[in-house]
């Protein structure tokens, strides 16, 4: 919450459940969708969300509120992100003496 807080310049609680959170986050992507079209392009490049995938979903779900797509694969996205940093920062040695790069 606090990373998508700082990156979609939001004020998201952290008690938001997962649908709470998801809902708020394709509202507010809508607006972008509207408002700042190329704001959410350049935010989901920055955040490596797929393009690939995010067309692949908005092709095989025409009817659905992209919003509400684009959201799912934010999170996604972040998820990643998070394990992948504490998958890395497990495996950092603990010795002092190791060289570190």
């Amino acid at each position: 919450i606090q990373e998508l807080n700082q990156d979609f310049a939001l004020t998201l609680p952290d008690t938001l459940t997962a649908d709470a959170l998801r809902a708020q986050l394709a509202t507010h992507i809508n607006e972008l969708i509207l408002q700042r079209f190329d704001h959410l392009v350049q935010l989901l490049y920055r955040m490596d969300v797929s393009e690939k995938k995010l067309k692949q979903l908005l092709q095989d779900h025409p009817g659905t509120d992209a919003g509400h797509l684009i959201a799912g694969l934010v999170l996604e996205r972040e998820q990643q992100k998070i394990s992948s940093r504490r998958k890395f920062s497990q495996t950092r040695p603990t010795d002092p003496d190791a060289e570190a790069w």
